[in-house]
């Protein structure tokens, strides 16, 4: 007997010594996990349009596009895409609306240099959105962004007024999201990029537009629902019946709210 306690309690140390193990590489490699950069590839053609740009924050060249410029003085869309997203092709999806539109890739994503991580991507979106107002002067920002720009979007709607934000399958926290994908880790205790809109969202006092699927795996409609209660501006909520979180852009009902969104803007 005294044998077997020996050996489940050697057995139950080396469960511990291998789930620390796994939490400490979870940690190490988190950057991996959010982020996926994708290869760039810009052969394929854009509208007449479209104008190359290059921002430079703290010595890092941060790539992009600017559509329909000469809207620019008007009205201006600032664009934070996903985690797995080139922004280059959403090029001509936004040459389409009635605004100028800045779309910029973030750091380690095509052209542009450096690594992503939360704070680093929130200081360059600042300063990008800083520098486009001194250039274009426009009359009008919207601020829009997708899954893991939302949070980005959030961030600077908070900080910077604007006139209006769109938020396209958004999520409270990545603490609380990672945490519904993956419950046997401590995510609170080892998660350094928390996108945490909640902590944001009470400050914006534009209009917001909140898009989300009903069949969205990877942000279940719990999450974006929890985040609308942090929105104490004016907000619309349109809920597309059988869209999931990668298809949702291919639904009418998508464009036509985007649409009607930024021209009453």
């Amino acid at each position: 007997m005294p044998k077997l306690k020996a050996i489940l309690k050697r057995l139950f140390l080396y469960i511990i010594l291998i789930y620390v193990g796994l939490c400490l590489y979870i940690y190490s490699i988190q950057e991996s996990l959010i982020f996926f950069p994708v290869k760039a590839d810009y052969s394929h053609k854009t509208g007449t349009n479209v104008e190359e740009v290059i921002y430079k924050v703290n010595g890092v060249k941060l790539h992009g596009w600017l559509v329909n410029k000469h809207m620019a003085k008007e009205k201006l869309i600032m664009y934070y895409g996903g985690n797995a997203e080139d922004v280059y092709y959403n090029v001509n999806d936004f040459s389409n609306l009635k605004a100028a539109s800045l779309l910029i890739n973030y750091r380690g994503y095509g052209y542009s240099e450096g690594r992503p991580g939360e704070k680093v991507l929130f200081s360059d979106a600042l300063a990008i959105l800083k520098a486009a107002r001194a250039n274009y002067k426009p009359k009008r920002i919207v601020i829009f962004g997708r899954s893991v720009g939302t949070g980005i979007a959030t961030y600077v709607a908070s900080q910077v007024p604007n006139n209006g934000v769109i938020l396209i399958t958004p999520f409270d926290s990545m603490t609380k999201l990672a945490a519904g994908h993956y419950p046997l880790y401590p995510v609170s205790l080892i998660l350094k990029h928390r996108f945490d809109s909640t902590k944001y969202a009470p400050a914006i006092t534009s209009s917001v537009l909140v898009i989300y699927g009903s069949k969205d795996h990877i942000v279940p409609n719990i999450r974006t629902e929890k985040l609308l209660q942090f929105i104490n501006s004016k907000f619309r909520r349109v809920k597309i019946e059988g869209a999931d979180h990668n298809n949702i852009a291919g639904y009418r009902k998508y464009r036509e709210e985007i649409v009607k969104f930024i021209d009453g803007v």
